[in-house]
């Protein structure tokens, strides 16, 4: 009751102050109008009577005793003077009580009016009013904190707070999205990394190693951390990082650029990595390392080298379930393979083994091979993957011994072929090849009484018989349940899957087929091979995937893959098909009816008519269906394909749709979901996938080494850049000198000039016949009038390069000897070159008349 009291106090003061405001406005209102009618005052109009003063004075104290706390003394002030006599009222009560009268007051009332009185009741006020983070816990935060990145959490949230700070940098609470985390070197990054066209990466620069610790506070997890070194104290280094930070991490792979091993210090200060991948880079990758060292990683049970060259000496880890080997280079006497599957032994637990570059020549290494595999070696494996392999020849006609003539003959025979069927109407047919299985005596015993335990094979763009190849798998695999064939898109190679589905659907064994097409056609579309061809109908049945890539050829849609009803297709897969369209995409959402998932990703002749077929069929589906559509135009996104289907609403009936966007670390995404209600099946069309969750890093870090290495290789690049411009320059001098000159034909001279040089034209008629007379005295000349034809005629046959020298030398002479004997030196000219030789009316000894065209056109030919 006496808070109540208190409260009706409270109010009737406030109530009395408004009524006193109110007369003091009155009064203000009246003084002026006063002042303004009664101008002989001589008071301005803004000035009141002392009565009105002194009332307003007393409306201000009585206000300051209502809502004043703690306030300064002032002398001068009722306040002031009570505060000398005794403590203020507010100063006598307790915080929880000011606090009980405060939460009668509004939120906008103890925000902008009790809390700017004094400090006592703006701490009061800013206890009674907890920040949203406080009241929401531990788990919720660091939920909203995951949207952050590395550069976010490292300078701004850690410095908001220290409970944010605490969150983001405790062990066990920093990111766990990051899927890849990269540590260079700076000049790998630089020099080497950087420069790739499709990186686009976003790097952070550390000054060193030891700032390493302080950014991997950030992490929680990784999928797998790469260190690209070329040093090993710098690989070293990141490992004490990894290490002291505790992070959890599934894999380690290590990319050094130069022979230089750290994998027993790895083990050393990691003993419990599961998984580790070694791959070296730079100009080391396809000559190989040599490895000579491989620790023995008690937990490790994933390894997979590639470019390494295993030692004799080398054992693997026991633990190992995963292997994956790879080595391009094949330069030795004993091929790597021959190295590296008898180590295979050391490991009983295989299940999975991936093999690449792996060259076989003859029968007896494939059977060699295939021992290897078997259940005395290896009694747990499963899965078999072979890719970029040669296996030889089994005694089948079809084949010939090389892969490559092989290629080439059928090659010149299917051009063949065009050329004489290309007026001819073709009609596709299913080809198949004379198939006879191959019989290995060596591996009998493995088809009857010890088969294989192997569940699931791989055969990626391998060099052989697929038919002969599959035929003896599954004849010594008894419990082959898949295999995956990825072939070039080539005729023969179809022709073979045809040959070998037969097998595969007697053996009831599912089929994932993938076709890649290797280099753009190089023939007209009319005459394409693909035209002739259908698919078997033993696939139709046991293929559960299809997959292209970069395939440009309509009439490999056209003919093959649109040749039946894949109903058994469970996901399809389409990269880069310019050949893929609208009516490829019709046919599977209308025979495909357990498609579950189809990724599409710049494919330019697929558009939303396309993909609107699956809506329209909805009511067939018997699976949901997810649609990865990735396109190269921005504004083909899935808000295009909801606005055209908001277009045709037709579509729609019957169907609920919905759009959606995602927010993830590296960008955005958007989806556009489609549900049946009568069926409840869901389509969901979206432009990302798994992969886009994920959060990608990449730390480049400063060293001496790195230094010192980068002024090396900026001291190469220069000197092969000086290297190259001298070369270039050589290159264009020699192309200068070996270059023919250009014909030049010089302009005859003016006649003035053949008139200063010569005389007057009757001076040189006389000296001419005098000089011709001369001469048919002495037998030079005949008299007969063709006889200096036949002369000068004679003299054509000569070398036109000894005319010319003929000619310049004459042309050295003097003025003076010119000015002497110029008729002489004419004629000698017209002997001495040979060309154009003169008519007989123009040497006609008898004739005196002076004739200034004929010594004109002499003279020229002197000037030549």
């Amino acid at each position: 009751m006496a808070e109540r009291g208190g409260d009706q106090d409270f109010a009737a003061s406030v109530d009395e102050l408004e009524i006193r405001k109110m007369r003091l406005e009155q009064m203000r209102i009246e003084n002026a109008r006063n002042v303004g009618f009664s101008g002989s005052v001589g008071k301005n109009s803004n000035e009141t009577s002392p009565s009105a003063e002194a009332e307003a004075k007393s409306i201000e104290t009585v206000e300051v005793e209502t809502f004043s706390g703690n306030l300064p003394n002032d002398p001068n002030s009722v306040v002031g003077k009570e505060q000398e006599e005794g403590e203020n009222l507010f100063d006598l009560l307790p915080n929880e009580l000011v606090t009980a009268i405060f939460r009668n007051c509004t939120f906008g009332q103890r925000q902008l009016k009790c809390s700017l009185i004094c400090r006592r009741f703006h701490n009061i006020i800013e206890q009674m009013t907890p920040r949203f983070f406080d009241w929401l816990p531990d788990e919720v935060v660091l939920r909203i904190l995951e949207s952050f990145g590395i550069r976010e959490r490292a300078n701004v949230l850690a410095k908001v707070c220290k409970r944010f700070h605490d969150l983001v940098t405790q062990v066990g609470e920093g990111m766990s999205d990051v899927y890849v985390l990269n540590v260079f070197e700076e000049h790998i990054w630089d020099n080497s990394v950087s420069r790739n066209n499709s990186n686009k990466q976003t790097i952070i620069r550390l000054p060193d190693t030891d700032s390493l610790q302080h950014v991997f506070k950030y992490f929680k997890a990784m999928s797998a951390a790469k260190i690209w070194y070329e040093s090993a104290d710098f690989g070293e280094r990141v490992i004490d990082n990894l290490s002291d930070s505790h992070l959890k991490m599934s894999c380690v792979d290590v990319y050094p650029y130069a022979p230089v091993e750290v994998l027993d210090y790895l083990e050393e200060k990691i003993p419990q990595l599961e998984a580790i991948t070694m791959r070296p880079h730079g100009p080391t990758l396809w000559n190989g390392v040599p490895m000579t060292q491989m620790p023995q990683f008690q937990h490790l049970r994933t390894l997979i080298i590639d470019g390494f060259e295993i030692d004799s000496s080398i054992k693997f880890p026991p633990n190992v379930t995963t292997f994956d080997y790879s080595f391009r280079s094949n330069n030795g006497e004993t091929p790597p393979w021959m190295l590296v599957m008898p180590k295979l032994a050391h490991m009983p637990l295989l299940e999975f083994i991936s093999l690449s570059h792996v060259r076989i020549n003859t029968v007896h290494d494939f059977v060699a091979f295939i021992q290897f595999l078997g259940p005395d070696f290896l009694p747990h494996l499963k899965f078999l993957v072979l890719k970029f392999c040669k296996f030889p020849s089994f005694g089948n006609k079809h084949w010939a011994d090389g892969q490559t003539e092989r290629n080439r003959h059928r090659r010149l025979l299917a051009r063949e072929r065009q050329q004489e069927e290309e007026e001819e109407e073709i009609v596709p047919q299913v080809l198949t090849d004379d198939f006879i299985p191959p019989v290995l005596p060596d591996l009998e015993q493995y088809t009857t009484t010890r088969p294989f335990g192997l569940q699931w094979l791989k055969i990626e763009l391998c060099d052989g018989s697929l038919a002969e190849l599959l035929s003896v798998f599954t004849s010594i695999c008894h419990n082959l349940t898949m295999v995956l064939l990825s072939v070039i898109a080539d005729l023969e190679y179809l022709r073979d899957i045809n040959t070998v589905a037969p097998i595969l659907e007697q053996r009831r064994i599912w089929t994932h087929l993938s076709f890649l097409t290797k280099a753009p056609i190089d023939y007209p579309i009319s005459r394409s091979p693909f035209r002739k061809i259908l698919p078997s109908p033993s696939l139709f049945g046991i293929t559960t995937k299809l997959e292209a890539s970069f395939a440009d050829d309509p009439h490999f849609f056209k003919t093959y893959l649109l040749g039946g009803k894949w109903h058994r297709v469970h996901e399809v897969k389409l990269i880069s098909c310019p050949a893929a369209s609208n009516e490829f995409i019709e046919h599977i959402s209308e025979n495909a009816k357990f498609l579950r998932k189809l990724t599409v990703i710049r494919c330019r002749n697929v558009d939303e008519d396309g993909m609107g077929h699956f809506v329209e069929n909805i009511q067939n589906r018997q699976r949901d269906l997810t649609i990865t559509w990735k396109r190269d135009k921005l504004r083909s996104r899935p808000s295009g394909f909801y606005l055209h289907m908001c277009t045709n609403r037709e579509k729609l009936e019957g169907k609920t749709m919905r759009f959606k966007t995602k927010t993830f670390p590296e960008g955005d995404g958007e989806e556009v979901v489609v549900i049946g209600r009568e069926s409840n099946i869901v389509i969901s069309l979206r432009d990302w996938d798994e992969n886009d969750a994920g959060r990608l890093v990449s730390i480049c870090v400063r060293t001496p080494f790195s230094e010192r290495r980068k002024e090396e290789l900026r001291l190469k690049a220069e000197q092969e850049k000086r290297e190259a411009e001298e070369k270039k320059a050589l290159m264009e001098l020699r192309e200068e000198l070996t270059k023919e000159p250009p014909s030049y034909t010089p302009p005859p001279p003016p006649e003035n000039e053949i008139v200063q040089r010569t005389g007057s034209p009757s001076t040189e008629t006389n000296a001419h016949n005098e000089q011709a007379s001369e001469l048919e005295g002495t037998g030079a000349i005949g008299t007969e009038p063709g006889s200096m034809a036949v002369e000068v005629s004679s003299q054509e046959q000569q070398p036109v390069d000894s005319q010319l020298k003929q000619s310049s030398s004459i042309l050295g002479s003097n003025a003076e000897d010119l000015a002497t004997e110029p008729a002489l030196q004419i004629d000698d000219q017209n002997q001495e070159i040979g060309e154009n030789p003169p008519e007989e009316s123009e040497i006609d000894a008898e004739s005196s008349e002076p004739n200034s065209a004929k010594l004109e056109n002499l003279e020229t030919i002197v000037f030549h």
